[in-house]
């Protein structure tokens, strides 16, 4: 549902038909927001009409989203683990179906649960996507975005943090902040591979 925050009502409603486990608005367009549900279909809505735009049937339940910068890929992140991106060549609010190429597909050892996308100062061509895991692992992919391998994850490194990695924000290189559930905060300096500061 999109809720107005001042008058404090619904002002429309989004058919999912399943859960809607992770919803996410287009960084290059707010009118459109995208949905994952437990049944592990991608939906495109309209906001301004309430439109399903387009569907896309990924694998098991998305249980994490987040696009690039220009809004033209959107990486998914199930409970089976598997991370899957995909590329809106004509952007997302343009049908048909068939102009959404599959790029590329990773596979952790548990459930993703929080997706975070990053530019890399030093290599602008190759951003991160931070991956947090229910089992707390923590995974960095480069993301390669130069044609023709648009969108291909390339693994860099993994790391065991304790607990559970809920919402993992890159802030800058080589740091990363997790933000746990139980508002306990954890600074990682990822390079090293340990933790150098924790607080709640």
């Amino acid at each position: 549902s999109l809720i107005d925050t001042e008058a404090r009502q619904v002002v429309r409603r989004l058919a999912t038909k399943s859960p809607a486990l992770a919803v996410r608005f287009a960084p290059s367009n707010q009118n459109i927001i995208l949905a994952g549900t437990q049944h592990g279909r991608l939906l495109v809505f309209s906001a301004s009409s309430g439109t399903l735009v387009r569907e896309v049937q990924v694998g098991s339940a998305i249980q994490a989203l987040c696009t690039d910068r220009a809004g033209q890929l959107v990486f998914c992140g199930c409970a089976d683990g598997a991370v899957h991106v995909y590329h809106f060549k004509n952007g997302m609010e343009h049908p048909p179906a068939n102009h959404v190429e599959t790029k590329s597909f990773q596979k952790v050892p548990s459930g993703v649960v929080s997706l975070d996308f990053t530019q890399n100062p030093t290599a602008p061509d190759m951003p991160f996507l931070c991956c947090g895991t229910e089992k707390g692992e923590l995974h960095l992919f480069g993301v390669k975005l130069l044609p023709p391998a648009i969108g291909f994850l390339v693994s860099r490194s993994s790391l065991q943090v304790q607990g559970n990695a809920h919402g993992p924000k890159y802030v800058s290189t080589p740091g990363i902040t997790l933000h746990y559930r139980r508002a306990e905060v954890v600074v990682i300096f990822f390079r090293l591979g340990f933790v150098v500061d924790r607080w709640k």
